[in-house]
């Protein structure tokens, strides 16, 4: 049984349907408005055993497209556990945030006008680390694993804006929730605003609404942040352990096989 992701093409498809492999495709993205991806997926659709994919909604996509079974495999966290420190914050003091994710989804969002919102909270020091390029803002810096973790630890809370249009709504919305997930593991709360549905699957753990009001909760509410992190943590033991969903992934291929 062979499992392809991103490196699926028509030269692969062809060959599996010559040997008669039996075959899994893995869709992580929303990639379905690309003409070539939706001929690729629904000739492939015919001849695999199922899709995969990281989020319900994406999958519902899929399954409603190309009228083909997609089982939904969330990601697996990939960082060492860390418990949440949590101190009363004056209004001197100054909080620092972290946005980190992929610059085709940061480059959209309008930080001057986020930072402008959330200072009328209190005073806060915002990182931000991408994917650079050259034309982007002096003050981002360049992402790697190592700095990510490096940025997250000594940050107070994670930011994670998400900007949306009707043009991009399927590729937004169809995001898995990695990235809240690494960082309640690293035991950091988040804030993010109401875009995306996997994100809101984490609704208890997390903050998902307006991110001024994200940030007042933060600030003033230090003991029901702790247990939403420790709840948070409870819930990435039970559904996001990477040996759970291994397993997972095993028992797909012993269906399979």
């Amino acid at each position: 049984l062979f499992i392809f992701g991103k490196a699926f093409d028509q030269s692969i498809l062809a060959s599996c349907k010559e040997k008669k492999a039996k075959f899994i495709v893995d869709i992580s993205d929303y990639k379905m408005n690309i003409q070539y991806n939706y001929n690729l997926y629904y000739e492939a659709a015919k001849y695999c055993k199922c899709f995969t994919t990281t989020c319900e909604y994406l999958a519902e996509i899929i399954e409603k497209k190309f009228n083909k079974r997609c089982i939904v495999f969330e990601d697996p966290t990939e960082r060492c556990r860390k418990l949440p420190i949590i101190h009363s914050i004056s209004n001197q003091d100054v909080i620092k945030l972290v946005c980190y994710g992929s610059r085709k989804n940061i480059h959209r969002i309008n930080f001057d006008y986020i930072i402008k919102q959330l200072q009328t909270v209190c005073k806060i020091d915002l990182q931000v680390i991408t994917n650079k390029q050259e034309q982007d803002p002096t003050w981002w810096q360049t992402w790697s694993f190592d700095l990510q973790e490096t940025l997250v630890n000594e940050a107070d809370a994670v930011l994670l804006p998400i900007f949306i249009c009707i043009k991009l709504e399927n590729f937004v919305k169809s995001k898995g929730n990695n990235r809240p997930i690494d960082s309640l593991q690293q035991g950091k709360f988040v804030i993010c605003n109401n875009v995306i549905p996997s994100y809101y699957k984490l609704k208890n753990y997390i903050f998902v609404g307006n991110l001024s009001e994200g940030l007042d909760f933060f600030v003033n509410n230090p003991k029901k942040v702790y247990k939403k992190i420790m709840q948070g943590q409870e819930y990435i033991d039970k559904y996001h352990n990477p040996y759970r969903i291994a397993e997972q992934w095993l028992d797909l291929e012993r269906t399979y096989i």
